[in-house]
C-alpha cells in the first residue's frame, strides 16, 4: 500500500501520534502527516491571529474552522479572502 494513504488510514484508526510513529521514518509519507498535524494543532488552536495564519498558509476550508472561531472577525474575512482568491483563479482557467 502507498505509505501516505496507509498513514491516513492509520491516523483515521489510531490516531495522529500512531500514524507518525509508524510512518514517521517514510518520504513518502511526510506531506501528508504534516498537513493532518497541521489539522490538529488547528483544532486546539486558542489563538485567531494563529488561526487566520493557518488558514491563509494551508487553504483550510470552512469545514476545518472550530466552532469557536466562526464568529471571529479577522478569521472570517481570511477566509473570505481566501474563498475570493480561488473563484478568481477558477474563473481565469
Amino acid at each position: 500500500m502507498i505509505p501516505a494513504i496507509a498513514a491516513v488510514l492509520k491516523y483515521v484508526v489510531r490516531g495522529l501520534k500512531d500514524a507518525k510513529k509508524e510512518f514517521g521514518d517514510k518520504p513518502e509519507a511526510q506531506q501528508v502527516l504534516t498537513y493532518l498535524q497541521t489539522i490538529e494543532d488547528f483544532k486546539c488552536c486558542d489563538d485567531e491571529h494563529h488561526a487566520a495564519r493557518l488558514i491563509e498558509m494551508h487553504s483550510l476550508s470552512l469545514e476545518h474552522i472550530p466552532a469557536h472561531f466562526l464568529k471571529s472577525k479577522q478569521v472570517r474575512n481570511t477566509h473570505c479572502s481566501h474563498l475570493s482568491e480561488r473563484c478568481t483563479s477558477l474563473m481565469s482557467c
